[in-house]
């Protein structure tokens, strides 16, 4: 009897949602007298969990609303894509629509119309209540046009089913009917005709929830029911009582949720070495790891050093531990003294005067030879025999000084050149 559609405010520049009635319904003054009434009812109110409604007008024979535009799906439309929902959210989802009846019962508004197709949900979980006071107009219509079955029989009230008196509790049983369908995925009476479903809803007590779906606990199946009462004045005296029972029912689930999962974690640790140990383990090895580098740092420190000095005085540790020289070695060492200077004159000397003294000496028969080196021991002067022998005149030349060489360790080396020279000048 009404379509559906999303358009754009150009003033305000926001999505709105427009439902414009069907042209049969604009020939009934009366029903348009009611519909107009209804919606400026519907615009008072102003609930977080209630569609705004923001105008209502006509064009010619047209006539729509405007309303709130909520992002996301309608709850018959998220039941058919999962099926059931959680319990959790069942308890959620039905205490935010609680809120929104409470708020339009104390305005004095009954809604007459509750089910999933009415209960806008969005991406957050958030739940809003569209139509207040217009779907019952738009069902009424629809009976009394003889129009298509809009199905809203599935969720009425006994009362409404023999056509009697309605009150806030008439509200109280539909959401139970939809929180039967949330948590079971199933209808209370699945009947085909609408005939059938109102004298099931007058006559017969439904199926149990936890007989269709395991996961409905003995709490929220308690609080279905009682709201599924054929008597209104054994249902929740209004919809914060069920609102409130909801929220409790939550509460517990999330209880016991806690617990099996404290109780879960306690028992692993129980099973599991304390990890006091562990930890004292841990402290340990570190400290162990610590002790470790110091030792390394204070090696390389204090070891490197030494080390460095050590093959820096390596080399002169001969020098050092050498016995001092004996007085012996120093008398040794005195002729190399001499011998120093004398060198120079057998290197500069002249091969010509030496066979002069030679050949004035050969014509001597009992000339005796010349003497042998000693190497070392103190020659003995050999008296001239001739008288006539010419002493050699020694070179005039100079003799270039050499720098001294230090004296060698050990026995001192005896030159026979320096030891034959003292025995031709005697």
């Amino acid at each position: 009897m009404a379509r559906v559609y999303l358009a754009r405010d150009r003033f305000l520049m926001r999505q709105v949602a427009v439902k414009i009635l069907h042209p049969v319904l604009s020939g009934d003054k009366r029903f348009l007298a009611r519909f107009r009434r209804e919606a400026e009812s519907a615009a008072k109110l102003n609930h977080p969990h209630i569609v705004s409604v923001y105008d209502v007008g006509n064009d010619g024979d047209l006539y729509y609303i405007i309303m709130e535009y909520v992002p996301g799906l309608d709850l018959k439309e998220l039941l058919l894509q999962s099926g059931t929902l959680p319990p959790g959210r069942v308890s959620d989802i039905g205490s935010q629509v609680a809120s929104a009846l409470q708020y339009a019962h104390e305005h004095g508004i009954l809604h007459l119309d509750i089910k999933p197709h009415n209960v806008m949900v969005t991406p957050s979980g958030l739940a809003k209540v569209a139509d207040f006071g217009i779907a019952t107009l738009l069902t009424e219509a629809a009976k009394l046009d003889d129009g298509p079955d809009l199905g809203t029989a599935q969720y009425f009230a006994p009362e409404q089913a023999r056509g009697g008196a309605v009150s806030p509790r008439t509200d109280i049983y539909s959401l139970g009917v939809m929180l039967y369908e949330a948590a079971t995925g199933f209808l209370p009476f699945p009947e085909e005709s609408a005939e059938d479903v109102a004298q099931a809803h007058i006559s017969r007590e439904p199926v149990p929830p936890s007989t269709l779906h395991t996961d409905v606990s003995p709490e929220l199946e308690r609080i279905i029911m009682r709201a599924l009462a054929k008597n209104p004045r054994d249902r929740f005296a209004s919809a914060d009582e069920i609102g409130r029972a909801l929220q409790e029912v939550e509460r517990l689930r999330a209880a016991t949720s806690f617990q099996a999962g404290a109780g879960a974690t306690a028992a692993g640790v129980a099973a599991r070495p304390p990890r006091r140990s562990a930890r004292e383990r841990s402290r340990r090895g570190g400290a162990c790891l610590t002790w470790l580098i110091g030792l390394l740092t204070l090696t390389c420190v204090v070891g490197i050093p030494a080390l460095l000095w050590q093959l820096g005085t390596a080399e002169s540790l001969p020098a050092i531990l050498a016995p001092p020289p004996t007085p012996t070695q120093t008398a040794t060492a005195t002729p190399t003294a001499t011998s120093t200077s004398l060198p120079t004159a057998t290197s500069t000397r002249t091969p010509t005067p030496l066979p002069t003294s030679v050949a004035t000496s050969t014509p001597a028969p009992t000339e005796a030879a010349p003497p042998r080196p000693t190497f070392g021991r103190t020659p003995t002067p050999t008296p001239s025999p001739s008288p006539t022998l010419t002493p050699t005149p020694r070179p005039t030349n100079t003799p270039t000084p050499r720098p001294a060489r230090p004296p060698r360790q050990g026995a001192a080396r005896v030159d026979p050149v320096a030891t034959l020279v003292p025995a031709l000048q005697d």
